[in-house]
């Protein structure tokens, strides 16, 4: 049985770096078609040249930055970096890519790092997506803060920073099963339908009877109308 309670985001997606669905990391569980469509829309709005110096805070997968390099990017006059926070996911994106015949072919590099703290030079990139990152389990004002400063530094003046996926809303606020699977299967029934209900009970049933993780983490979410003085 491999139920785990996490309290942060870090110990999160150190958890899921060992599913076998890689898509897993980009907490959107079951749901690739979704991570297609949000990659897509970045796309359309985030400007790419050839040199452009890209990097992706919670890179996830990797996806947006294999789309950046087939939409223009020349990986050999620009970069494309993904930041990752633990080493398990750092690794398990790195050999995704090389073992990926449609990606191996591009310079993508993944490095551990923290949004507040990436490890990067001043002034580095030229365009800086933070996708569905901020509002995450465990994440407060603060790190938020920490996290914007750390972007105004390491991207150029003049340089594009993308935040998407930011809640307005507190989206778990009538999301009352706290930390009971069986709780939170009966609220999607309710709340979702019997077919999300299915989706979300072949989710936990590999959990009871394999290594495959699931993963209950903080209720705590960030909502960006919250005022950041």
């Amino acid at each position: 049985m491999t139920i785990l309670k996490t309290k942060n985001l870090v110990e999160t997606y150190r958890a899921k770096a060992t599913a076998k669905d890689i898509n897993e990391l980009t907490g959107r569980t079951g749901r690739p078609d979704l991570t297609q469509f949000v990659i897509t829309q970045m796309s359309l709005n985030i400007p790419i040249k050839k040199d452009t110096i890209l990097v992706d805070i919670g890179c996830g997968d990797g996806l947006f930055l294999i789309r950046c390099a087939e939409n223009g990017l020349d990986s050999y006059l620009g970069r494309l970096i993904g930041i990752l926070p633990t080493s398990e996911e750092v690794s398990r994106v790195r050999n995704h890519l090389l073992q990926n015949q449609k990606s191996n072919k591009y310079l993508i590099s993944i490095e551990p790092g923290l949004a507040e703290q990436t490890k990067l030079p001043n002034d580095y990139c030229d365009t800086l997506v933070c996708n569905s990152v901020l509002h995450g389990g465990g994440q407060t004002i603060e790190n938020v803060k920490l996290a914007l400063t750390e972007f105004n530094r390491i991207t150029k003046i003049g340089g594009t920073i993308f935040i998407g996926e930011m809640p307005d809303i507190d989206e778990k606020a009538s999301k009352n099963y706290g930390d009971s699977i069986t709780s939170w299967l009966l609220w999607v029934l309710k709340n979702q339908g019997f077919k999300s209900f299915l989706t979300r009970l072949k989710q936990t049933i590999p959990a009871l009877f394999s290594n495959e993780p699931f993963v209950i983490s903080q209720k705590i979410c960030f909502i960006c109308l919250q005022k950041i003085s």
